[in-house]
């Protein structure tokens, strides 16, 4: 798997620059994504008491 550029949706063809973190480090932007599941599982033994799951997004 290699790194992919982030495509920017209001330039078709285009990329965002500075997104990713391996590209950028804590220098990398946020950009909106879709079809990202979030799940958070309740676990007394943890403080706070939940694990928090994501799917990755998909095309």
């Amino acid at each position: 798997m290699s790194k992919q550029p982030t495509a920017d949706p209001g330039s078709p063809g285009s990329t965002i620059p500075g997104t990713g973190y391996k590209d950028h480090g804590l220098d990398a932007k946020a950009v909106d994504v879709k079809n990202v599941k979030t799940i958070l599982k309740y676990d007394s033994r943890l403080d706070p008491p939940y694990i928090i799951y994501t799917s990755t997004p998909a095309p």
